[in-house]
């Protein structure tokens, strides 16, 4: 071997702590793993909402152009993986996420009285406090109360999630009206897609042509039945469609925990201690239930369970966009070849489709006007956290084509994960969270809630990283 050729391969070589000499994803000076940058990425989309609570301005934008780099750095990065490196990347997470969950209000919309009922006022600062005190003791590695501090954490931000529930009894979004109108409906025989609901904002500016007047919203449910299903308890016990989401935050902590080890644990804190993790409960987003159920089929794919169809189809179930994930099932089979996971996906559809068959069958035009036209009618909304709204108004409000660009970038981002995920659960994870992120990109709405559910499947990705063996393929470096 020439000498030449000798000092290429010593260069290009991992270190024996596990980092790399040289090599992509080498950022001022910052070496991680891909793994270690969709950490950084998370927490940078969680301060971008802490700053912005998802809408376009000053406080956002530095922080959505820094979780692009961040995920870019994770898909061209060649570092191995260096377990302690990812553990003080989401310790400090954790640390400043809790600094900046007490330096705003949990809630938009907090009862105008509440300094005045003192227990109720005193009963989340206190649980935030707590939160901090043994979050703080995981990540030192000294949890003061032994295996019991994380079921307590859990147990304490159950309770702080349900004090929003109190706190913000009535918060000015359709969103909580669509949820509780559509249960009620279906309580009493009323189909929940054929409704008309007050329209609480007096004008149409948020809706499509024909969709809506001054005075009500013509549609009903605007997601698919299982998100409905698991909003209703809620709305029959306490007449809040937002009370099962605080089981759904609770499940979800627990299942990033149960991804493995160390590293799952301090992901599912990172979870928990989203800066705006309170703020989307009072508004009543449905996404928890989402990364709750992706946590599970991200389970199931590690334990090969047959029912891994039934998580895909729970997934489907949800939320419409779900399906951007079903191109990457190979990755969550462990395959790098697409027939077999054929099987696993038609599956899937086809146990979403039973859940969904007997609403369509109700009264097709109504369930396709509020589940698939309602949404195609939908109107640029330049106050969107996207390179689009961007473009918009430094172009003087001028709205920008977004549907052929979000395909392209949509399905470039497919491609680009297929090709750089590793063929594990994690490997889905990223992927998906960068397809999402590809789809919010340039589309004509991106809010909150969205980016919420990019945070929950990178951590997921973090989480589950390392945790199943998968063959090593040249150019597979992601989670």
């Amino acid at each position: 071997m020439a000498p030449a050729q000798r000092r290429r391969l010593k260069v290009a070589a991992p270190a024996a702590d596990g980092r790399e000499l040289a090599g992509p994803g080498r950022a001022a000076g910052i070496v991680l793993s891909p793994r270690g940058w969709l950490a950084v990425a998370a927490i940078l989309a969680g301060i971008m909402l802490w700053a912005s609570d998802g809408h376009l301005g000053p406080g956002g934008v530095p922080f959505l152009f820094l979780t692009w780099a961040a995920m870019i750095a994770a898909f061209t990065s060649g570092h191995a993986d260096d377990p302690r490196r990812i553990e003080r990347v989401l310790s400090v997470g954790i640390l400043v996420q809790l600094v900046l969950l007490v330096a705003r209000p949990p809630g938009q919309y907090l009862l105008p009285d509440l300094a005045t009922h003192r227990v109720l006022a005193a009963t989340f600062p206190a649980a935030l406090a707590a939160i901090a005190i043994l979050s703080t003791s995981i990540v030192l590695e000294r949890p003061l109360l032994g295996r019991a501090t994380f079921p307590t954490i859990v147990a304490v931000f159950a309770a702080a999630a349900a004090w929003v529930l109190v706190a913000s009894p009535h918060p000015w979004i359709d969103v909580i009206d669509f949820g509780r109108e559509s249960a009620l409906a279906l309580a009493r025989g009323q189909n929940p897609y054929d409704l008309h609901l007050p329209n609480i904002y007096g004008n149409t500016e948020l809706f499509g042509p024909g969709f809506a007047t001054d005075r009500s919203i013509d549609v009903g449910l605007v997601y698919p039945p299982l998100s409905l299903f698991l909003t209703a308890p809620g709305v029959y016990l306490v007449h809040d469609p937002r009370a099962f989401l605080v089981v759904a935050l609770v499940a979800a902590a627990l299942l990033i925990d149960r991804l493995g080890g160390r590293l799952a644990r301090l992901s599912a804190l990172l979870f928990i201690s989203s800066p705006r993790r309170f703020f989307g409960v009072e508004q009543g987003w449905t996404e928890p239930f989402l990364i709750a159920v992706f946590a599970l089929t991200l389970l199931l794919a590690r334990r090969r369970s047959r029912w891994l169809p039934v998580g895909l189809a729970a997934l489907l179930g949800l939320k419409q966009f779900a399906v951007l994930f079903l191109p990457l099932t190979p990755l969550l089979l462990g395959e790098t070849r697409p027939r077999r996971s054929l099987g696993v996906v038609a599956l899937a559809l086809l146990l979403a489709g039973a859940l969904t068959l007997p609403f369509v069958l109700w009264d097709p035009h109504a369930f396709f006007r509020s589940t698939v036209s309602f949404h195609l009618a939908q109107p640029f909304r330049p106050d969107s956290l996207n390179f689009a709204a961007l473009w918009a108004w430094a172009r003087g409000g001028r709205a920008p084509p977004t549907a052929l660009p979000t395909l392209v970038l949509t399905g470039l981002a497919m491609v680009w994960a297929l090709r750089r995920c590793r063929p594990t659960p994690a490997g889905f994870a990223a992927g998906s969270a960068l397809v999402l992120l590809a789809f919010l990109a340039w589309s004509k709405q991106a809010h909150f809630n969205y980016y919420d559910l990019a945070i929950g499947l990178l951590i997921c990705a973090v989480a589950a990283g390392g945790s199943v063996s998968a063959p090593v393929s040249p150019g597979r470096t992601v989670a």
